[in-house]
């Protein structure tokens, strides 16, 4: 039987979670931490990390972008309720309350932000994603290659502000609660299984394109060709635990295959809203409309896919980050 995700998380614990473009807010110290000064202060314990893909689809070229490989370190406020009393600290108190019919209730918010893993640590600015080369066609027949970067947002005090997602968990006793049936836990070992609320993503990151050509001559759009306050709006789908038959991903420990828990990983899908680019080109040529007509718009759809976020070292060492397979691009109808 699957391990009831209760009997797994207790107490307050520091986990990382979430995937690329994932996920902003939170709650973080304006005072930099000890050992990565270009950070906000981790709230409980110590930073882990781990990885992900993802697939967007630009709607103007009609063409999905992949990045397959995003390193990631964050920190994660893990609280059970009752009796915990640092709920109210952190959450809000209509979260800390428990479910009809649940014996506790488990709330995880993670905040997360990129890592380039730089020699000393200290050097990595924990806002740039890694780069994107992006290949498409314009105006129906005309080949366009650019470098997409994206990087979060900086706050008040210049630190990045950070992507974050919260899953809620309710535990309840076998033949109760929202799953009497269907959720048989683990006999007497086990009696009691776990509901994985929705999990919903939001966050804002900025976009800059560099490195263009244009039917293969170069376009100097300059370093300053950026689309700010770029909107992503996720969901991960929430499940039981401990429902005979169900799969799992061998990658993220007791998470059905479509469904996601912040702290563990899996599968998001939402979209993203790319604003208008600005200062794009040089000298006296504005070349921001164009960019724009390529890729800003509503509603780009994205796929994501975020491994366990576990790794002590992750966020020290790239090698020992756990990475997913890459997402198939869709096939073309």
């Amino acid at each position: 039987m699957n391990v009831s995700v209760s009997r797994r998380v207790r107490r307050v614990i520091g986990l990382a979670a979430v995937i690329f473009p994932l996920l902003v807010g939170g709650i973080a110290s304006a005072e930099p931490d000890a050992e990565f000064p270009n950070l906000p202060a981790t709230r409980l314990d110590a930073l882990r990390g781990g990885g992900g893909t993802a697939l967007a689809f630009v709607t103007p070229a009609q063409q999905w972008v992949r990045a397959t490989k995003v390193p990631m370190a964050a920190d994660i406020v893990t609280v059970t309720t009752p009796p915990d009393v640092l709920c109210r600290d952190y959450f809000k108190a209509s979260d800390c309350q428990l479910a009809p019919g649940a014996t506790a209730r488990i709330i995880a918010d993670a905040l997360a932000y990129p890592t380039n893993h730089a020699t000393p640590i200290a050097e990595s600015t924990f806002f740039d994603f890694p780069a994107i080369t992006v290949r498409t066609v314009a105006f129906g027949s005309v080949p366009v290659t650019a470098t997409a970067e994206i990087r979060l947002p900086a706050d008040a005090d210049g630190l990045p502000v950070g992507l974050s997602a919260t899953t809620i968990i309710d535990s309840y006793l076998n033949g109760t609660g929202p799953c009497p049936v269907k959720c048989i836990g683990a006999g007497v070992v086990n009696p009691a299984y776990d509901h994985v609320q929705d999990t919903s993503v939001s966050g804002e990151v900025d976009l800059r394109i560099r490195n263009v050509t244009i039917d293969g001559r170069a376009v100097n759009v300059g370093d300053r060709c950026w689309a700010r306050d770029a909107r992503l709006e996720a969901l991960g789908k929430g499940y039981f635990t401990d429902i005979e038959g169900t799969e799992y991903y061998p990658n993220v420990p007791n998470v059905p295959i479509g469904s996601y828990y912040a702290a563990m990983g899996g599968e998001l899908n939402g979209t993203l809203d790319v604003p208008l680019f600005s200062g794009c080109g040089s000298g006296s040529e504005d070349l921001s409309p164009m960019i724009s007509t390529l890729a800003s718009g509503k509603g780009f759809p994205l796929k994501m896919f975020q491994s366990a976020m576990t790794g002590l070292g992750c966020p020290r060492d790239e090698s020992t980050c756990n990475y997913p397979k890459p997402y198939p691009f869709p096939s073309r109808d």
